[in-house]
């Protein structure tokens, strides 16, 4: 017997289910990165010559979002189940969720930047002309040694590119 026109199929329901996993799985996702991506900055000793990294993700994040990650990449997504009922959703979700992550972090990198500028910019104007100098230059070589690893992705980045195709990199965070 078949069904009323109305009521589902079962793939239809089975894609809507992995649809809804997916999407809470990504809302811990970025809630785990915005917790780390929040807070004080780590307080620096003395000014270094350059800037500080930003700051890694807590040991006790990295145990949730490293298998968190490893699973949303094997989701179905266009390129890799182009038949699949709920890939398109799918990846418009990690897509956001990519989006999320690059403002968080970056807004992260961003504060610490700030901060130690500050800090480098009052010593500068209190110590000798020649040692201040020195201390701007380490920061602006730091800065762009932070821009270079920007380049690069966090393991916990979800990478979406144009051809909807997902893939790994390695990186600092």
């Amino acid at each position: 017997m078949n069904p009323p026109p109305n009521i589902p199929t079962y793939p239809f329901l089975q894609a809507r289910l992995i649809e809804t996993g997916a999407k809470k799985l990504v809302q811990l996702y970025t809630k785990l990165v915005a917790e780390a991506s929040s807070g004080s900055l780590p307080v620096t000793g003395p000014l270094t010559p350059t800037p500080p990294t930003p700051a890694p993700f807590p040991p006790s994040l990295l145990t949730i979002l490293q298998p968190l990650v490893l699973f949303l990449r094997t989701l179905p997504t266009p390129a890799t189940h182009p038949s699949h009922p709920a890939a398109s959703a799918i990846w418009l979700t990690l897509k956001e969720a990519q989006r999320g992550y690059a403002e968080m972090r970056g807004g992260w990198a961003r504060k610490g930047l700030e901060v130690y500028g500050r800090r480098c910019l009052d010593r500068a104007e209190t110590v000798e002309g020649i040692v201040g100098g020195r201390e701007i230059g380490g920061f602006v070589e730091g800065v762009l040694g932070a821009a270079e690893v920007g380049g690069t992705f966090s393991p916990f980045f979800i990478i979406i590119t144009n051809t909807h195709q997902m893939t790994r990199t390695n990186g600092p965070s």
